[in-house]
């Protein structure tokens, strides 16, 4: 059920998967990527900066894909800040 909040196994998967995007997005070009994209990958990345059971290395490469992404244009930066990136 959707409904139901994450087990444990369920949280490492996630926090992996998130791992992943930022693991591409630190070195991927965000001219490249669609709108849709650079927008869908804003929450994830600032779920992963938020999850206090990752890594530093997860959390530096996902404020790393954040500023990339958040440096191309405003509306990918104003995103991030509706998202509450900034606080």
């Amino acid at each position: 059920d959707k409904g139901d909040k994450p087990n444990e196994m369920e949280k490492k998967i996630l926090r992996h998967a998130r791992s992943c995007v930022a693991k591409l997005l630190v070195t991927t070009n965000p001219g490249i990527l669609t709108v849709s994209q650079r927008s869908g990958a804003v929450g994830p990345l600032l779920k992963l900066v938020k999850d206090s059971d990752a890594l530093d290395l997860m959390h530096f490469e996902a404020l790393m894909s954040l500023t990339n992404l958040a440096g191309f244009d405003n509306e990918t930066k104003n995103r991030v800040v509706s998202q509450k990136g900034i606080p």
